[in-house]
C-alpha cells in the first residue's frame, strides 16, 4: 500500500524545506562581515592606491 496523497505533498514540502534551511546554514558559514576584515582592506587599499582611504558600510546597496 502506498502512501496517501495528502503523506506524499506533505513528505515533498518538508525534504524542500530542510533543504532550503541546509542551503541558508551553508551561506552564513561563508558569511564575511565587514568589520572583522576592514583593517586588512583598509591596509591593501591603501598599499595599492598610495592614498589615504578608508572603508565605511554602504547605507543602501553597494557604493564605496
Amino acid at each position: 500500500m502506498g502512501l496517501d496523497l495528502d503523506e506524499w505533498i506533505f513528505g515533498k514540502v518538508a525534504r524542500y524545506l530542510k533543504r532550503s534551511r541546509d542551503k541558508a546554514e551553508q551561506s552564513l558559514v561563508q558569511k564575511v562581515d565587514l568589520e572583522q576584515v576592514r583593517p586588512r582592506l583598509t591596509l591593501l587599499a591603501r598599499a595599492v592606491s598610495g592614498e589615504s582611504i578608508d572603508l565605511y558600510p554602504a547605507e543602501r546597496e553597494g557604493g564605496y
